[in-house]
């Protein structure tokens, strides 16, 4: 409908007493529109149509360049009309964003969607696995967050689960295989997975690099795994829409006496909803399908495999941490953008170089988005230690108090100011450089700087830095300041100790 048959169907919903939303929603029309058409007369209407019609549009003359310019943007990957519309601006274009909104979506090409091909796979050929998560569940008085495995088999879409309260590692991963083995009666051949950190530890270009224990678990119980594309989700589809079922379908509505009883009450469901009702695709129920599936199934390798803790690839941020079950973990700080191995159990998150040597033990974090830390991670490792840089130090000034005052005054610095007074033990003798550290100690002022001034001063054991030339514990240059003995100094001190120890005794 369009045109005049618009305006009077308008005119005629508003007759009947229906609203202005309920019409614009039925003829996909603007409010507005529909506001303008019951406001107006019939002659007034026509008036305007007619009017509107003889007037240009004002985007008509920049429709060419608006076309080209379009076609430019789709070359680039994206069409963004706000852009668009500020460059339409400096060509003289008075229209609205909204105008260049809606020719932009005439003129731009339909994306291309890609086209996924149903399709059904023989009894016992194939099973898909997946992994879920499952927040703010009523558990108790408490809400919390459970992750779930699920498996499917492809064909009678019969679904087995299992439910963890903590996010789910390999050996945990490995252990739900064999679980769902025992349940299905049987193995398939073939086993589809999205790129978990359990099975690939990466893909480039369809080459898979497995996680070492999950490719000798495949091995050990004869299937082969199936590896789908990044982001692509659409092709296991399937479980998908199993763990999308069990989000909306199992989970709303429901509280849980504890964990277990999630695991109850999911079993009780799938056995008695989920499995056992007419499946939309299929048209057949799960469970009677399954009956004759199971009969196709693999049998299981003998005993099992006995899955433990493996290591898995993780690469060390550079904040020197690394991500583990939604937690992250702190490295030792030379390995920073590096590659290290992971092992996880059921007490420790344990941190290996390549080599497989231990670097760290962390105690397991059962929680959500923390951080755990090993301050000795963040210190440096230095080629000197700096014990022995203060030995040395002490060997050459004999000043014992001139560390704890290095120390408080250069905080950060204090190693360099200890490296700095031992290179400056090459250029002066022992003597000089007791007798300036003892000075500089005595008239609060130790530092590296300070007792280079000193030292410069020290000529037929006399100094230039007479007393007025000390200010806020630094020793100022000393200019043509007065030649004192160095004697002096120690009278200046003495003289200072006396004074202080009589303003005590008052």
């Amino acid at each position: 409908m369009e045109g005049w048959a618009v305006i009077q169907e308008v005119k005629r919903q508003i007759e009947a007493g229906r609203s202005v939303s309920e019409i614009a929603r039925e003829l996909e029309v603007d409010r507005k529109t529909v506001r303008k058409y019951r406001d107006g007369s019939e002659a007034e209407i026509r008036r305007q149509r007619r009017e509107d019609h003889g007037r240009p549009r004002k985007i008509e003359v920049h429709l060419d360049w608006l076309r080209d310019r379009v076609k430019a943007y789709e070359d680039d990957g994206v069409v963004n009309a706000e852009s668009l519309h500020r460059e339409l601006l400096e060509r003289g274009y008075e229209g609205s964003p909204r105008t260049v909104r809606r020719e932009v979506a005439r003129l731009v090409s339909v994306p291309r969607v890609r086209i996924y091909e149903p399709f059904e796979t023989p009894m016992g050929q194939q099973a898909m696995v997946d992994l879920g998560e499952a927040r703010r569940l009523r558990i108790g008085d408490r809400l919390e967050t459970m992750y779930f495995i699920v498996m499917v088999l492809s064909h009678s879409r019969k679904k087995y689960g299992v439910w963890h309260n903590r996010p789910i590692s390999t050996e945990m991963f490995l252990g739900f295989h064999e679980q769902a083995f025992r349940a299905f009666g049987g193995v398939t051949p073939e086993l589809v997975y999205d790129q978990l950190k359990m099975a690939v530890i990466k893909e480039r270009f369809g080459e898979v690099q497995f996680n070492e224990d999950f490719y000798a678990f495949a091995r050990y119980h004869r299937f082969t795994p199936y590896i789908c594309r990044k982001n692509d989700p659409e092709t296991k589809g399937k479980i998908e829409s199993v763990v999308r079922y069990t989000k909306r379908g199992f989970l709303p509505g429901r509280v849980f006496e504890d964990y277990t009883d999630v695991q109850v009450q999911w079993a009780e469901w799938v056995a008695n909803v989920a499995d056992a009702k007419v499946h939309e695709t299929t048209g057949k129920i799960p469970n009677e399908v399954w009956q004759e599936e199971r009969l196709h199934l693999h049998p299981m390798a003998e005993g099992s495999y006995g899955a433990q803790a493996s290591m898995e690839s993780r690469e060390v941020l550079l904040n020197g941490l690394v991500k583990v079950l939604s937690n992250r973990y702190s490295v030792p700080q030379t390995y920073l953008g590096k590659e290290v191995l992971v092992r996880v159990t059921d007490e420790r998150v344990e941190i290996y170089a390549p080599q497989r040597n231990l670097l760290y033990s962390h105690g397991r974090c059962f929680g959500h988005g923390q951080t755990i830390i090993e301050k000795s991670h963040y210190r440096h490792e230095y080629s000197i230690a700096t014990e022995d840089l203060q030995r040395s130090v002490l060997a050459i000034y004999s000043c014992p108090g001139m560390l704890d005052a290095l120390r408080e005054k250069f905080p950060r610095y204090y190693r360099d100011q200890l490296k700095g007074l031992i290179r400056l033990a090459q250029d002066h003798a022992e003597e000089d450089l007791q007798q300036a550290a003892n000075r500089a100690l005595d008239f609060g002022c130790m530092g590296l700087t300070n007792i280079e001034r000193i030292l410069q001063g020290v000529e037929a054991n006399k100094q230039s830095v007479p007393l007025r030339l000390v200010k806020d514990g630094k020793v100022l240059d000393g200019g043509a300041g007065e030649l004192r003995e160095l004697s002096y100094y120690d009278q200046v001190a003495q003289q200072r100790q006396e004074e202080q120890d009589e303003l005590a005794s008052l």
